[in-house]
């Protein structure tokens, strides 16, 4: 049991001691990226079309968000006008 004690701390010194490059080599990357687009048969950029900026989408929640308001300010006018126009 203390033999294998003794590797253990062995082996834990010699990682604490040793340098390890702070992620994959570029080659590695390269040739997982190649592979992926080969088995893939996709080209590495895809284009959308039709495609909806994200300024489009603000501008009509806006508009949806004003209609909401106008829709409010309405009833609440009604309400009020019904409430002054009625016999107490």
């Amino acid at each position: 049991m203390k033999e294998q004690d003794n590797i253990l701390k062995k082996a834990v010194e010699s990682l604490k001691n040793s340098q390890v490059p702070p992620g994959p080599s570029d080659e590695l990357t390269e040739e997982t990226l190649e592979k992926l687009e080969r088995s893939s048969g996709q080209p590495k950029t895809v284009e959308f079309d039709n495609r909806t900026c994200f300024s489009d989408r603000i501008s009509v929640i806006k508009g949806l968000a004003r209609f909401a308001a106008a829709a409010v300010f309405l009833i609440i006018a009604g309400y009020a006008a019904g409430r002054l126009a009625s016999p107490e």
